[in-house]
């Protein structure tokens, strides 16, 4: 076996990623048919969590938390459900409290979405 070190670390941290998406269901999001169900990473990489603490050190806590949404919350295909030119908007016209409350639920949740289960929907 020739694979490189680095090779099988990058491939495991694909894997923890990939293969274990969470997810939640946000109601003030939803519709007359339920709440919406967003789909997360369970982690972030050295880079995002430096973003997300360079602005915590800025004291700039709204964005983090705004920040998290675009690196972590997915759509049901694994599409990022918010672009970072969304940032604005997302710090300007949505709900604060709902923000809150889905980081909140996405650092201390622990349910875990196979990919079978996401195929399954």
């Amino acid at each position: 076996m020739n694979e490189r070190l680095i090779d099988k670390a990058v491939n495991h941290f694909s894997k923890e990623i990939l293969g274990n998406l969470k997810t939640l269901e946000v109601p003030e999001w939803g519709d007359d048919q339920g709440p919406m169900v967003i789909y997360y990473y369970p982690k972030m990489n050295f880079a995002q969590q430096r973003k997300i603490g360079e602005l915590l050190e800025k004291g700039d806590r709204a964005e983090a938390l705004c920040q998290q949404l675009i690196y972590r919350v997915l759509s049901e295909n694994k599409k990022p459900m918010f672009a970072q030119g969304e940032m604005k908007l997302l710090m300007n016209s949505v709900d604060p409290d709902v923000v809150l409350s889905i980081c909140n639920r996405m650092a201390f949740d622990d349910t875990e979405v196979s990919a079978d289960d996401i195929e399954k929907n």
